[in-house]
């Protein structure tokens, strides 16, 4: 047998699994007391939208690991998308409408927005108004500017007029806006998937159940249709398809149990 350069080559020309080959490799290292070949690990490259890579995917992404020990993972938690023809990477993980033409794309997870506060910050509205609408008028409103459901799309959608529609806290990271009303700071209309430990807990709450949680697909796996074929690109995407599964009908069982009332829509953006 001439030497293949790799043990899944080497198997296909023996005609047996991979794992026969690294087995006997093995048996005639601890036989002779040396290395016959280097091992190099293998890389799976991603990018991801920085608050979700940091704030859903971090905390999830051992277990990955853990399933596939023989791979390493290089993350890009960056806003911009991947240039698949000049860029070496293996799919984005990416926030947006779901719409980008010549590739493949998966859909990973809806988005569930809300409008959130502290408790306390959501006591001190109730205490000027038992109105959720005349509430939001005193309230200050914290602006996540990366979001698709912005305040002004938001409030159109819910008939909610605010006369004068001002910002004093704008941040391009959801993770800062999130953070800054569970301080007791303001209003974040933001994500639930960002932070459900906090609604979990009840540092974040809803501000009203009169406003249904916005309900929209939102999260992409993406690449170029080749890459599909990869093995650990087909992995990966069944093992996050199966998180997302799982935390999502988490995020849903606590929101009912909190009252919350959900509402469809289409990501800003798509065509219809």
């Amino acid at each position: 047998m001439a030497w293949q350069g790799s043990v899944g080559a080497a198997a296909v020309e023996l005609g047996v699994p991979p794992s026969a080959v690294s087995q006997q490799l093995r048996l005639l290292e601890a036989q002779f007391g040396v290395r016959l070949f280097r091992r190099e690990r293998r890389n799976l490259i991603l990018r991801v939208s920085p608050n979700f890579g940091v704030r859903w995917l971090g905390p999830r992404i051992g277990a990955f690991l853990t399933a596939n020990p023989e791979w390493s993972i290089r993350v890009d938690a960056t806003q911009d998308f991947t240039s698949f023809e000049t860029e070496i990477a293996d799919f984005d993980l990416r926030y947006g409408h779901g719409q980008w033409a010549g590739l493949s794309v998966l859909g990973v997870m809806h988005d569930l927005v809300m409008p959130m506060c502290s408790p306390g910050y959501r006591d001190r509205l109730r205490g000027i108004s038992d109105d959720p609408g005349e509430q939001l008028r005193h309230a200050v409103l914290i602006d996540s500017v990366k979001t698709m459901f912005r305040w002004d799309l938001w409030l159109a959608l819910n008939q909610v007029d605010l006369p004068d529609l001002i910002y004093p806290m704008a941040f391009d990271r959801s993770s800062m806006s999130l953070e800054l009303a569970r301080q007791g700071m303001g209003v974040a209309l933001d994500s639930v998937n960002l932070c459900l430990a906090d609604v979990q807990r009840g540092d974040l709450v809803p501000l009203s159940l009169d406003f249904p949680v916005i309900d929209f697909p939102a999260y992409w796996m993406v690449c170029p249709s080749r890459h599909l074929n990869r093995r650990i690109v087909a992995r990966f995407a069944d093992w996050i398809a199966e998180a997302a599964r799982i935390h999502e009908a988490e995020a849903r069982a606590c929101l009912t149990q909190l009252g919350c009332r959900f509402r469809q829509a289409e990501p800003p953006g798509a065509a219809q």
